[in-house]
């Protein structure tokens, strides 16, 4: 529950950098160059943020489930003698 909830704040601080950037643009300058300053091309540098971030998280979702097996799975279990 604590890994959903922290791509929910990541999601959250992302959106949120993101839009400030956008939001300073004025009205008279605001153009479709301006926005891709913020976001890059085809909102790539929203896509590369979010798919960093979701890695990161990922990464440390298999590092706690692969010490939980170590610790309750395989430890118990012991060698095998054969």
């Amino acid at each position: 529950m604590e890994d959903i909830k922290k791509i929910s704040v990541t999601s959250n601080e992302i959106e949120k950098n993101y839009s400030i950037c956008i939001d300073e643009i004025p009205n008279d300058d605001f153009t479709i160059t301006k926005v891709n300053g913020c976001i890059g091309t085809e909102s790539r540098s929203v896509v590369d943020d979010y798919d960093y971030k979701s890695k990161i998280i990922k990464s440390t979702y298999i590092s706690k489930l692969g010490n939980f097996l170590i610790e309750y799975c395989y430890g118990p279990a012991g060698n095998d003698p054969n």
